[in-house]
C-alpha cells in the first residue's frame, strides 16, 4: 500500500513505520497504545507579503514547498496589481518547520524565469528562500522585497 493511500485512510498505522515516515512537528498524536497510533495534521498559519517591483505592475508567481522535498505543495500566480501596495497571501496547510518559498516577479511577462525578472531580496540563484515556520498565535509570515534582476 502506497504512503498517500495509507496516509489518507482512517486505519491505524504501526508506530515504527509512523515515526519513520513522518518527521514534521505538524503531526499530532491523538492516541497511542503500544504500537497503535491515531494522529492528525496540524499546520502552522503562514503567509507571505509580496512588495511590488520597481518596474510597476507585473504578474508574480509564488511557489511553496516543504523541506527537504523539492516538490511544490502550493502554487499561485498573482495578477498585476495597479495599486502598487504590498500583497499578503496565506499558504493553506503550511507545516511548522523548514519550508521553501520561490517568488518570481515576471517583469517581461513571459511566464518563466529569465534575465529581466526579479525575485526576493536574499533568495538564492534559483529564486528560493528557506524559512523556518514557527507556531505563533497570529501566524508566521515572510516578507518578500524585490531583489536585483535575475542573472541570465
Amino acid at each position: 500500500m502506497g504512503f498517500s493511500k495509507l496516509w489518507n485512510s482512517t486505519q491505524p498505522i504501526r508506530l515504527a513505520w509512523f515515526r519513520y515516515a513522518v518527521h514534521h512537528p505538524t503531526t499530532v498524536i491523538d492516541y497511542q497504545r503500544g504500537e497503535l497510533v491515531l494522529a492528525h495534521f496540524r499546520g502552522c498559519p503562514f503567509s507571505i507579503t509580496v512588495a511590488p517591483p520597481p518596474e510597476g505592475p507585473t504578474p508574480t508567481m509564488v511557489t511553496f514547498g516543504w523541506m527537504p522535498s523539492h516538490r511544490a505543495t502550493f502554487t499561485a500566480v498573482l495578477p498585476p496589481d495597479t495599486t502598487l501596495e504590498p500583497r499578503r497571501m496565506t499558504i493553506p496547510r503550511s507545516p511548522c518547520g523548514e519550508v521553501w518559498v520561490r517568488v518570481l516577479y515576471d517583469v517581461d511577462w513571459d511566464g518563466k524565469q529569465s534575465a529581466p525578472d526579479r525575485t526576493c531580496l536574499g533568495a538564492d540563484a534559483n529564486a528560493v528562500l528557506v524559512h523556518s515556520v514557527r507556531q505563533l498565535p497570529e501566524g508566521d509570515f515572510l516578507s518578500c522585497l524585490p531583489g536585483p534582476t535575475m542573472v541570465p
